[in-house]
């Protein structure tokens, strides 16, 4: 906590940018990437304690599961998206993604 006080004083006098083109925060896809990123952290923390198929762990894997593709949809009608999808049409990208994925499911 006085860390964040600490940053909050220190960044109070930063002015915003002056930029035309700056785009706005995108709150629909901060909402989607939290309750994605959430629930699947949650199934993946809580499964070795309550089951792999307890409801709540299947409930918060299903919650998950279902929303990688609303908050793919949200992040590709976004002015400002969070992130640019268009990011993973490089192979690079995408295979480097895939590799990390995997690596870390071992």
């Amino acid at each position: 906590m006085p860390l964040g006080v600490v940053a909050l004083v220190a960044t109070a006098g930063i002015k915003e940018s002056g930029d035309a083109d700056a785009r706005g925060l995108d709150l629909a896809g901060m909402a989607a990437s939290c309750a994605v990123l959430g629930a699947g952290t949650y199934a993946l923390i809580e499964g070795a304690a309550h089951g792999w198929v307890s409801g709540r762990v299947l409930g918060a894997a299903a919650v998950a599961a279902v929303g990688v593709p609303v908050a793919a949809a949200v992040e590709r009608r976004s002015r400002a998206p969070l992130l640019d999808l268009a990011l993973f049409a490089d192979r690079a990208v995408a295979g480097g993604v895939a590799a990390q994925v995997l690596w870390g499911s071992v």
